[in-house]
């Protein structure tokens, strides 16, 4: 009786626990559909909010497709190599006060068009994720598979747009526990040719909201308190 007394209380304890901090999964996409300056998000669940999606720093013709959905740098305006100023930005936030964001992946559709030139170029993409306020130069690109690379290629190769799907494990202690999560895609090709377009499309990023609530946390400490004492007394 006492052990079977003593494994109640503990499996009610641990579920009371990991129902205090999981507050459920979260997903949110950016499908380029609305094809707005900002691009606001195109799909949430769960616990979390996204900022529009905009480009930073770039001159030059750029912005959010409606005939493809995309967004898109023109070669000819896209820096040749990557440049920090120069880059698409999103920002996520839990959208419950006092949780926090457990990330778990980041995809997206990497590629472009060429409408005129002979050539097939090649055009990259680094990735970075980083808390609001960070310093993104010191921060590691993001790993993407297939591959296990840092630098999203796709070789264009016509006038009809086509993708390369690269997917980032997030897992890592770096993206778990955060009040936010600044995302910066640094797109760069070195073709300067106008008839070709740089684009990126359908990105995916999900997660988990978590929360230890404080009358939760406090129904814990006197559930552990309350199991102590009983253990202690039933072995006396």
């Amino acid at each position: 009786m006492m052990k079977t007394s003593k494994l109640s209380l503990i499996s009610l304890t641990a579920t009371l626990l990991t129902s205090s901090l999981m507050a459920g999964t979260f997903d949110i996409s950016y499908d380029f559909t609305a094809s707005t300056d900002p691009e606001a998000p195109t799909n949430i669940s769960g616990d979390v909010s996204g900022t529009n999606a905009a480009w930073v720093g770039l001159s030059g013709f750029h912005g959010f497709s409606t005939s493809s959905d995309t967004a898109f740098i023109q070669s000819s305006s896209s820096p040749a190599a990557r440049d920090l100023g120069k880059y698409l930005t999103l920002t996520l936030t839990p959208s419950v006060s006092g949780e926090s964001l457990n990330l778990t992946s980041f995809s997206f559709s990497f590629g472009g068009s060429n409408s005129g030139a002979t050539v097939n170029p090649i055009v990259s993409a680094n990735v970075r994720a980083g808390e609001t306020g960070s310093d993104f130069s010191a921060i590691p690109d993001l790993v993407f598979l297939p591959g296990s690379v840092t630098t999203a290629t796709h070789t264009i190769t016509g006038s009809t747009s086509t993708f390369t799907t690269y997917t980032a494990d997030l897992s890592a202690p770096a993206y778990q526990g955060l009040d936010s999560l600044v995302f910066r895609i640094y797109v760069f090709d070195d073709a300067n040719i106008s008839s070709v377009f740089d684009r990126i499309n359908d990105i995916s990023i999900s997660g988990a909201s978590a929360v230890p609530e404080a009358s939760t946390t406090v129904l814990l400490a006197g559930m552990s308190a309350f199991m102590c004492a009983f253990i202690l007394k039933r072995r006396r």
